[in-house]
């Protein structure tokens, strides 16, 4: 009987009951819900970075909770949202209670940790409480239309972000200035004048850096850049 690995949760079908699977989606509290609902006796999740309060991992505790085996991909080692990579070349990075029992182990293949738990003589999960994905508001921000990282994010323009939102303090984007304005220098896109930003230099640098490598696309970036 072939291995079973799916790109998401939510595709594990009704026959997967009581097998144990690959399925390439974060390893989050309402992924491990959707594993547990399709009543799978083990599944190997991707850790998602693990993030902050290990939020990426969250799932592995709520399945534990259900006497369900679970572990993390790295997300160093296979893409995340792609099955056959992270059957390819997934390496564990965490596991559950469960999991550590049936003989799965942290630096694990993800392929051989799949074999074992599909050997294994463990139950399917019992039917879970119900539970919905939810996404919420962020007062402060909702008349920029944000929402929490947890929903679908509304793309924002950064000349239409009060700047105190757009960027951290020390390096806001300046204003625009009347041609006359003293210090007034010409603008690289639009050949209108900005005022000369005349703050200390920022010190935050590295968080700067980070965030440039982390986000090179998004607005505020490009906002942040053209006037440090």
């Amino acid at each position: 009987m072939p291995l079973l690995n799916f790109d998401s949760v939510t595709t594990i079908p009704p026959e997967a009951r009581g097998r144990a699977a690959i399925a390439a989606s974060h390893g989050g509290e309402y992924a491990a819900y959707c594993a547990a609902k399709a009543g799978v006796k083990a599944v190997i999740l991707c850790d998602a970075g693990v993030g902050r309060e290990r939020a990426g991992i969250g799932g592995l505790s709520y399945l534990d909770r259900l006497g369900v085996a679970a572990a993390g991909i790295g997300h160093h080692s296979a893409r995340i949202g792609d099955g056959e990579d992270c059957f390819a070349r997934g390496i564990i990075s965490y596991v559950n209670n469960a999991a550590r029992k049936a003989g799965v182990i942290e630096g694990m293949l993800a392929r051989a940790a799949l074999e074992k738990l599909e050997a294994s003589n463990l139950p399917a999960s019992p039917e879970p409480p119900p539970m919905y994905e939810t996404r919420h508001e962020i007062t402060d921000a909702s008349a920029n239309g944000v929402l929490s990282p947890r929903s679908t994010t509304m793309p924002i323009s950064a000349p239409t972000m009060p700047a105190s939102r757009a960027c951290p303090r020390s390096v806001r984007a300046t204003s625009r200035a009347p041609p006359s304005a003293p210090g007034a220098r010409a603008s690289a896109t639009d050949n209108r004048p900005i005022a000369t930003d005349t703050s200390p230099p920022s010190t935050d640098a590295p968080r700067a850096a980070a965030a440039k490598s982390e986000f090179p696309q998004s607005s505020w970036w490009r906002a942040w850049s053209r006037h440090a």
